[in-house]
C-alpha cells in the first residue's frame, strides 16, 4: 500500500504500539507542539493534546513524551504547563481522555509501556539524576527501580525465557553495581 500523505508535517516522535492498530504522533513547529492519534489503516486523524512555548523556560525535547499501555488501547502523554507536569490519558475503544496533574517528579524524560496494561515505566529526576520508575496512572503509584547517584534512561520490560525484568541504559562504571529487582504484577 505505501505511506499515506495525510497532510501533517513536522513529525518528531511516534508511539507504535505492540497491538499496530493506531499511531500516536508528535509535531512540532516554531515551539509549538501538537499530539495526534491516527488507526494505521485509517484516514482521519485526532487532535488529542497542543502545547504553547513558555517563554519563561528554554524549549524543552523532553516535553512531552507519550507511549501507549502494553494492551495498546490507552495512550498516555506526560506534558508540562506553567512549571507543573500533567498526565493525559486517551482510551482510544472508548474515545475518552482523562487530563490529571502530578507533581511527583520535577522533571519527566521518557515512558514506555510496562509489565502490563495499567502500568508504565518512566524515567524521571526527583532530584539530580534521572532514576526509572514503575508508575500505576489509574492509582498514581509509583515502585522506585533505581534511585542511587548514576543515570538511567531507556527501560524496556523484557520477558525472556520465563523470566521477567527491566532492561535499561545506565552510566554505571562498574558491573558490580548491577541493579537488580524483583518484579511485582
Amino acid at each position: 500500500d505505501g505511506i499515506r500523505d495525510i497532510g501533517v508535517t513536522g513529525v518528531q516522535t511516534c508511539a507504535l504500539p505492540i497491538c499496530g492498530e493506531y499511531i500516536a504522533f508528535l509535531t512540532r513547529y516554531n515551539g509549538r507542539y501538537k499530539l495526534y492519534v491516527q488507526a494505521v489503516e485509517g484516514p482521519k486523524v485526532k487532535l488529542l493534546q497542543k502545547g504553547l512555548p513558555n517563554s519563561m523556560l528554554p524549549q524543552d525535547a523532553y516535553n512531552p513524551v507519550f507511549s501507549w499501555d502494553a494492551g495498546g488501547k490507552t495512550l498516555f502523554c506526560f506534558y508540562q504547563y506553567n512549571k507543573k507536569y500533567y498526565i493525559l490519558s486517551y482510551d482510544i475503544e472508548k474515545k475518552k481522555k482523562v487530563v490529571v496533574q502530578s507533581n511527583t517528579f520535577s522533571k519527566i524524560i521518557d515512558v514506555q509501556p510496562g509489565i502490563d496494561k495499567s502500568t508504565l515505566l518512566v524515567t524521571a529526576v526527583k532530584t539530580a539524576y534521572s532514576d526509572i520508575y514503575l508508575y500505576n496512572p489509574q492509582t498514581g503509584k509509583i515502585n522506585t527501580i533505581t534511585d542511587d547517584l548514576w543515570d538511567d534512561k531507556n527501560p524496556a520490560y523484557v520477558n525472556l525465557n520465563g523470566k521477567r525484568g527491566i532492561v535499561f541504559a545506565s552510566n554505571r562504571t562498574n558491573r558490580s553495581e548491577e541493579h537488580t529487582s524483583e518484579l511485582q504484577s
